[in-house]
């Protein structure tokens, strides 16, 4: 019986993709930055989703270049450049929990916004660090930031967005 569902499947979709031949591939263009979504969402969702992510992204960037030369710089001048990027990360917290994700999604998001939100703690966390410290601090910030990362592009993925490779 399955077979017979399977096969009555296979034959609408080809009799439906005109100019096609059976057997044959049909090349595709593919849009950069996409692909098709796992879990179908609607626009709304898409669009508060990769709204959040896109200025996430770019805080990502902005930090990871002030770290990068972070062995000569102070505890002070490490938390000023945090500032800015803890506030775009607690945006994008606060949006991927208010979005309203279709159940088959909603444990990814779920996981993806208190990662976010450990990251966050983490991050401010920063005030109470030393100079001795300061190296093990910014280990574990990469760590915590990849983590975050991975979850992030699981929904990512789900969505049908591409992954992201800019936290810091």
């Amino acid at each position: 019986m399955a077979v017979v569902v399977v096969v009555v499947v296979v034959a609408i979709i080809r009799s439906n993709s005109p100019g096609s031949t059976p057997g044959s591939l049909t090349p595709e263009t593919v849009k950069s930055g996409t692909h098709a979504a796992l879990i179908p969402v609607n626009n709304t969702v898409l669009a508060q989703f990769t709204v959040a992510s896109t200025s996430l992204n770019a805080a990502n960037v902005t930090v990871t270049h002030a770290l990068a030369d972070s062995s000569g710089q102070s505890v002070a001048q490490i938390t000023q450049e945090l500032s800015p990027y803890v506030t775009s990360l607690t945006d994008f917290a606060y949006t991927v929990h208010s979005v309203a994700w279709p159940l088959a999604i909603l444990v990814p998001a779920q996981d993806l916004t208190l990662r976010a939100e450990d990251f966050i703690s983490f991050l401010q966390s920063i005030s109470s660090e030393s100079t001795a410290t300061l190296k093990s601090w910014i280990a574990q910030l990469h760590t915590l930031a990849n983590e975050t990362e991975t979850a992030d592009n699981l929904v990512r993925r789900d969505v049908g967005l591409a992954s992201t490779s800019s936290y810091p």
